[in-house]
């Protein structure tokens, strides 16, 4: 009798675990099936949804500056991003939210383009390639900026859920898939370097080396690669202004939508 109760027992005991694990599988497979189509939805959302600017009009201004001395950049594409309707553009001398903070007002944002202490630059380490970067449009799904590296560097352009074009402006750029041959590719002034989401190169960049980029992806994720480099040159005055010049740009395009859905709806 003492012995099937403990086969019993045992039984019992074995069926409680077998249970345990039944659910936790279950709970495990409905999450990630869970996960499975957020980023399924996501990635169509993405694929499918309306963009501000054009990449050919992006291209097209990168051809046109292509050559040009790198003092006017800024100024230029300003200009021409203004002329057109693709949409809200960060002032040159902004610094986001924190211009409440410090108080700044109209006037200080009308100084002169051409005055580059006036022009706000992010420090950034792109896998070891360091630079600086100027956004004229930041939001989640949506970016275009000026990029320059003063210096000659390599380094990887790691995993981003983006496709991403770059334009040479000055200086030159060299890459290969690092996964593949040792084929390089060489890219003048003039010339159109694309990324695809979760591609991955091993890139040479020449000193002076200016370039016009555009991505459209999930922009947000790649923030994490770019906190990842400011903390580890223990930059940590770079991130709050990244993340001020973020806020203050989604906070734009959400009032720049309020008024299209207004006057498309309600005029």
């Amino acid at each position: 009798l003492i012995v099937a109760c403990n086969i019993i027992i045992q039984l019992q005991l074995n069926f409680f675990c077998i249970s345990v694990m039944a659910f936790r599988l279950k709970s495990y497979i409905q999450f990630a099936l869970i996960i499975s189509v957020i980023l399924s939805s996501l990635h169509y959302y993405l694929k499918v949804k309306e963009y501000r600017f054009s990449p050919r009009f992006i291209r097209s201004m990168g051809e046109k500056y292509a050559g040009r001395s790198p003092s006017v950049y800024v100024k230029s594409i300003m200009t021409d991003l203004r002329a057109s309707t693709a949409g809200p553009i960060i002032p040159a001398e902004s610094l986001g939210v924190l211009d409440m903070l410090k108080g700044r007002t109209a006037v200080n944002r009308q100084k002169k383009l051409s005055n580059e202490k006036s022009t706000v630059w992010l420090s950034v380490n792109f896998g070891g390639i360091q630079g600086r970067i100027h956004f004229f449009h930041l939001s989640w799904s949506e970016y275009l900026a000026l990029v320059g590296v003063p210096m000659k560097s390599i380094g990887s352009s790691s995993l981003h859920w983006m496709n991403q074009s770059c334009t040479v402006l000055s200086g030159s750029l060299q890459r290969h898939r690092t996964e593949e041959s040792f084929v390089h590719e060489h890219f003048e002034p003039g010339k159109h370097v694309r990324f695809g989401v979760f591609e991955n190169y091993i890139v040479e960049i020449s000193e002076d080396t200016w370039l016009l980029c555009y991505g459209r992806g999930l922009t947000m994720a790649s923030f994490l690669y770019c906190f990842l480099g400011w903390i580890s040159q223990a930059d940590f005055f770079s991130p709050i202004l990244m993340l001020s010049i973020a806020l203050y740009s989604l906070l734009v395009d959400i009032a720049d939508y309020s008024l299209q859905f207004y006057h498309r709806f309600f005029r």
